[in-house]
């Protein structure tokens, strides 16, 4: 008997006629299964997804005329191939972290940190 198995073998396996390594091979080898099946498989190339206006909307939770008048007013990145526009995910949620306001703690280390600078070296 051989001292590993796979999928292919499992129609015809005996547990009775294992030993322990035979059988710790078989769960393994099932566990591992199991794990690559719920995990996708890593893409060498990282995609980015694409969204039209309602699926961007959708996204940031705006509805579809507020997309519009920030792409009129270039408040939002976007594309545009013939009439239709399209956003980048990835630029989309750079887009929402730029706009992130820093809490109280940041702000007193900035200030903190500004001044350690201006005792330091003099003004700058």
């Amino acid at each position: 008997m051989a001292s590993s198995y796979h999928n292919s073998d499992y129609q015809s396996i005996r547990l009775i006629d294992m030993n322990a390594d035979q059988l710790k091979a078989l769960i393994k080898n099932t566990v591992q299964d199991c794990i690559n099946e719920i995990q996708p498989q890593e893409k060498t190339i990282e995609q980015d997804e694409f969204l039209t206006t309602k699926e961007a909307a959708l996204f940031l939770k705006e509805a579809v005329q507020t997309i519009y008048q920030k792409v009129r007013a270039k408040e939002l990145p976007y594309m545009k191939r013939s009439k239709r526009l399209y956003f980048s995910k990835k630029e989309l949620i750079q887009h929402l972290k730029q706009g992130r306001v820093k809490t109280n703690a940041e702000l007193r280390e900035e200030v903190k940190n500004q001044s350690a600078k201006k005792k330091k070296g003099g003004r700058k």
